[in-house]
């Protein structure tokens, strides 16, 4: 897992061949700094406008937003409406479930947020 700073982002595919239509679950952006960190925006990029999306949960399996994200490809990617989760507590971390289009090269996820 890699930290969680005021941004943290992930990448998955190499841009080069197509993601396979599957899920894909990647744990990331822990919270190493031992305060509350609060999030402000959670976006999704993708290389094409196809139907690959986005859920992210804390530790726990609470979501973070309200419902999946379908991620497309324009500006910096489509922002999720947070849910009433908006906080990962010190040493909890985010989980986040892709679910590709088989279309997909490259799939970013990007958090914002304070601590």
């Amino acid at each position: 897992m890699t930290g969680l700073p005021t941004a943290c982002s992930i990448n998955l595919g190499n841009g080069a061949n197509s993601l396979g239509a599957s899920t894909y679950v990647k744990a990331r952006c822990a919270n190493e700094f031992g305060s509350t960190y609060t999030i402000s925006g959670i976006k999704c990029r993708t290389d094409n406008p196809g139907a690959t999306t986005l859920r992210a949960t804390n530790g726990a399996g609470a979501a973070l937003l309200t419902g999946a994200i379908r991620c497309g490809n324009t500006g910096d990617g489509v922002a999720g409406s947070l849910s009433g989760t908006v906080t990962i507590a010190a040493g909890d971390f985010i989980k986040f479930t892709i679910v590709a289009d088989g279309v997909s090269k490259d799939v970013m996820v990007t958090v914002a947020g304070s601590r």
